[in-house]
């Protein structure tokens, strides 16, 4: 891999660790990828403008989604939601007040135990209002910044954090907002560093230009915790046992995907989901 130290990256800083070497990981859509070789964060440089990721996420971004199930996509999505709520009440002993960041329509926060005060924050006004609508759900079209400090006793993140521009500021703006000894779930994100999207590059099926603009490890994750004083209490790998996972066809897949030019198939590590608690 070639190493960038001289080109229009050289004044760079990553978005996580500060530092400025980086090498080329992948192109896709004529657009590059690059690796900070401290930290293993993956991403798309340069990097969309929040204007332009404004512009993206338009009202139709949700719409397509499948939210409420009536498609294949929210059949499976709601399945998975099951899974992880089941995941998260066996790591988190706690209960109180449970923020889920980038909530869309709240269908996530429905399937959370009673016990829960639910709260929800988007930047579509469009799903805010119809999360709303949802009993027991208190969503608001809010930036992290401008909920309450010191207030929540998890803050969660599913499948939003690769969509962040700034996530060592988002960290360290989300350590404010929960309590001490509140957890952190970064939830279902790519895991840059799992055996196929290191082997399929660009071609992984996560890789999304224009939407997916950082990519983590393990590593990269404990970079982010060590920084913004949080411990790690557990990595999980969410695969085995997902409306998603086909182990056999899976791995057969690996092999043929990969001779003849496709995009990944699931697999074990594709995704990670980990939990970060206040110090």
């Amino acid at each position: 891999m070639n190493h960038i130290k001289n080109n229009k990256i050289s004044n760079h800083k990553c978005r996580v660790c500060n530092q400025t070497d980086f090498k080329i990981w992948g192109k896709k859509d004529d657009q590059v990828l690059y690796q900070c070789t401290n930290c293993q964060l993956v991403f798309f440089f340069p990097y969309p403008t929040q204007e332009e990721l404004d512009i993206f996420y338009n009202s139709n971004y949700h719409n397509v989604r499948g939210y409420d199930g009536n498609n294949k996509a929210g059949e499976l999505r709601k399945r998975m939601y099951l899974l992880d709520v089941k995941e998260v009440e066996s790591i988190v002993p706690i209960k109180g007040k449970f923020l889920d960041v980038g909530c869309a329509e709240g269908v996530f926060l429905t399937f959370l135990n009673s016990k829960w005060e639910k709260f929800g924050i988007d930047v579509s006004k469009e799903a805010i209002s119809r999360a709303s609508e949802k009993p027991g759900i208190k969503a608001y079209a809010k930036d992290i910044s401008e909920v309450e400090d010191n207030f929540y006793d998890v803050i969660h993140l599913r499948g939003v954090f690769e969509h962040i521009l700034f996530p060592d500021e988002f960290i360290s703006i989300a350590r404010k907002k929960l309590k001490t000894g509140g957890y952190l779930i970064i939830s279902t994100t790519p895991n840059i560093s799992g055996i196929v999207p290191s082997l399929f590059r660009e071609r992984y099926k996560l890789v999304l230009p224009n939407e997916h603009v950082n990519y983590f490890s393990p590593v990269t994750i404990s970079h982010l915790a060590k920084n913004h004083g949080f411990s790690i209490e557990k990595i999980t790998f969410p695969y085995f046992n997902t409306p998603y996972s086909s182990f056999l066809k899976d791995l057969f897949s690996i092999p043929v995907n990969y001779f003849q030019g496709k995009a990944s198939p699931p697999f074990w590590k594709n995704i990670l989901s980990a939990y970060l608690i206040k110090k």
